[in-house]
C-alpha cells in the first residue's frame, strides 16, 4: 500500500499543475514525507529481527527513500515540463530538511547539492528559486545546522574542509570547477552566475576554518583559496 500511494504521489508531479506550484507544490511534500517517515521505523524493527537465530532476514534497505530521491533527480534534471523541475525540486528541499530521513539521505547530497546548483543558471525565474530553497537546505544538512546565516569563525568542532574532501571529494571538485569558471557575460546571464558563485562560497565559509583541519589537506585547500 505504501508503494502505491507514492507511485501515485510521484505520478502526479510529471505534469503541469501551476495551481501547486504557486503553493510550494501545496500539500505534496508532507504526504511524501508521511510515506517515507514511516520506513525508518520498519527498518529498524528489522533490524531487530535480523539479530535473531533461526529466523527468514528482513530487508534493511530504505527502498521507498532511495527510489523517491533516484526518481525526483532524475525529474529535475530531465523534465520537459518545468513545473515538474519546481515540484522535484521542492519536494526534495522538504526530504532533505526532514529530521527523522537525516541518516538515510547522506549519500544522495552530493547530487542534489550539484543539481540545485546547476538549476541557478536556469531561465526560470521559479525553478532557479526552488533550487534556492533545495540548496540552502542541503546545506544545513551537511553542516547540521539550522543557523548558516550566523558564523562562528572561534567554533572548533563541526564540519570541516577535511570532511569535505573525505566524504564527498566530487563535491569539492565541483565546487572548484565552478569557482574556476571565468567569462565575460553581462546582464542576466552574469547575475545567475553571481548567484552560483556566491552559493558556492556561502558553503564554503561554513566549513570549520582550515586551521583546524590536517595539514595533509594544505594543497586542496591552497587551490580553492586560489578563486
Amino acid at each position: 500500500m505504501p508503494r502505491q500511494m507514492l507511485d501515485k504521489t510521484l505520478e502526479k508531479i510529471t505534469t503541469e499543475s501551476h495551481s501547486t506550484v504557486l503553493r510550494r507544490s501545496a500539500g505534496i511534500p508532507p504526504i511524501i514525507i508521511a510515506i517515507l517517515r514511516a520506513e525508518p521505523s520498519i527498518i529498524k524493527a528489522n533490524r531487530s529481527w535480523n539479530k535473531k537465530k533461526g529466523v527468514e532476514k528482513r530487508t534493511e534497505k530504505t527502498e521507498l527513500l532511495d527510489t523517491t530521491l533516484a526518481f525526483l533527480l532524475d525529474l529535475a534534471k530531465n523534465a520537459t515540463f518545468a513545473d515538474s523541475k519546481i515540484h522535484a525540486l521542492n519536494i526534495m528541499k522538504f526530504i532533505f530538511s526532514d529530521t527523522i530521513l537525516r541518516e538515510d539521505i547522506t549519500q544522495f547530497i552530493p547530487t542534489a547539492m550539484m543539481l540545485s546548483c546547476d538549476e541557478f543558471e536556469s531561465d526560470n525565474w521559479s525553478i532557479r528559486n526552488s533550487a534556492l530553497m533545495c540548496f540552502t537546505a542541503l546545506i544545513k544538512r551537511l553542516l547540521d545546522t539550522h543557523h548558516i546565516q550566523d558564523q562562528d569563525l572561534s567554533k572548533k568542532r563541526g564540519f570541516t574542509f577535511v570532511d569535505l574532501w573525505q566524504k564527498f571529494p566530487e563535491l569539492l571538485t565541483y565546487f572548484k570547477g565552478k569557482l574556476s569558471v571565468k567569462s565575460g557575460i553581462k546582464g542576466e546571464h552574469k547575475e545567475r552566475q553571481d548567484m552560483t558563485v556566491f552559493s558556492v562560497m556561502l558553503m564554503l565559509s561554513r566549513l570549520i576554518p582550515y586551521s583546524f583541519a590536517g595539514q595533509e589537506y594544505r594543497q586542496e585547500f591552497t587551490d580553492l583559496k586560489e578563486f
